[in-house]
């Protein structure tokens, strides 16, 4: 595959807009992990000092982000066998549904705060900035892979301490319930400025400066 090196989140938007149609792609991106500023691992001990009428000054303090870890988390993630182009994600669920024996009358919701920006439903631009883009994928989870580091911004990986200890500092994600299928169609939007490397059509995008990073 033929690798082209873009300059900046300009290009990858126009070489994005210019593929038509859709196919399995594989990327790179690298993204902020968001977290919460306290631990949840002393909620339910505040939470029952509290009920037995602890005052708010004999309780525990909550454990900081900035106690256990050294600086923004970031999450650099190589990914494989997702999908890019004109989906259409209701159709997908439905055709999902009625292989399981459910009714196909499920309607997707718009993209809160984004709109679609291409005719070929793979690229969206924020409501509120016309300079932020999002790329539309679909994780096809029996064939997708996701080989992910966590990191600190100079590339220092987490310990597995750190690891272990992030659990308690990040909301679990819920289900998506409202496809009401099992083997559920993922769709993941990731910034532009996010991402290092994405299969283009038949060439191999890739962000300039990390050209040795991805093979």
């Amino acid at each position: 595959m033929e690798k082209q090196i873009f300059k900046t989140d300009a290009d990858l938007v126009k070489a994005v807009n210019n593929n038509s149609g859709y196919s399995f792609i594989r990327f790179t991106t690298t993204t902020e992990l968001k977290v919460n500023k306290f631990s949840r691992s002393r909620n339910e001990e505040i939470k029952a000092l509290k009920a037995n009428g602890v005052s708010k000054d004999d309780l525990p303090s909550k454990i900081a982000f900035g106690e256990v870890f050294r600086g923004t988390i970031f999450v650099t993630s190589h990914r494989k066998g997702y999908g890019m182009g004109d989906y259409n994600y209701g159709d997908m669920v439905n055709n999902k549904r009625e292989k399981e024996g459910l009714d196909t009358d499920f309607s997707s919701e718009a993209p809160r705060g984004r709109e679609f920006a291409n005719k070929g439903r793979s690229l969206l631009v924020s409501t509120k900035d016309d300079t932020q883009f999002y790329l539309r994928t679909y994780k096809f989870n029996k064939q997708s892979t996701d080989d992910m580091v966590m990191h600190y911004k100079n590339g220092t990986p987490l310990t597995d301490q750190e690891i272990k200890d992030l659990k308690d500092f990040t909301t679990p994600k819920k289900p998506n319930t409202k496809q009401g299928v099992e083997d559920e169609v993922t769709v993941r939007d990731f910034k532009v400025e996010g991402i290092i490397a994405v299969t283009v059509g038949d060439k191999l995008m890739v962000r300039d400066g990390f050209d040795n990073e991805v093979q």
